[in-house]
């Protein structure tokens, strides 16, 4: 079975406000890490290996700073939304991008503190359509 990984890394902010924000959320310094490492550590112990990395004006930024993946053990494909459709928009293009049987969506600001391959197994274990992991902690 393939999984495939969709990382919503796209920022739309009106008149190109994020705060103050010079460098896309995922290449975010946080404790001696990039935000986008800690993700990526994740998908990794998930047996992820295709990644639609899915940004709007970022992308050139991500793509330079990233590369194709290779360095990281993945392929990465980039999803430049220009038109802000949401999340829905953006997974369904980053199917086309990177065919699979199953995706895991993730926010690119989340740092999850669960293993990954756990969620997999029970959702196969359930044969659920989707599922949907909330934190209590946020």
């Amino acid at each position: 079975m393939r999984i495939a990984a969709i990382v919503l890394a796209g920022s739309h902010a009106p008149n190109g406000d994020l705060g103050g924000l010079c460098v896309p959320r995922l290449l975010v310094p946080l404790a001696q890490a990039r935000l986008v490492d800690y993700l990526l550590d994740w998908l990794q112990e998930g047996a992820i290996r295709d990644v639609v990395i899915c940004a709007g004006e970022s992308a050139p930024t991500l793509c330079e700073d990233l590369g194709d993946g290779s360095a990281h053990g993945f392929r990465f494909y980039y999803n430049v939304d220009r038109e802000p459709r949401g999340p829905a928009g953006c997974c369904r293009d980053a199917t086309l991008l990177a065919p699979a049987d199953r995706y895991v969506v993730v926010e690119s600001s989340v740092l999850p503190d669960f293993p990954l391959i756990d969620v997999l197994t029970q959702h196969s274990m359930a044969g659920a359509g989707a599922t949907v992991v909330v934190s209590q902690n946020g």
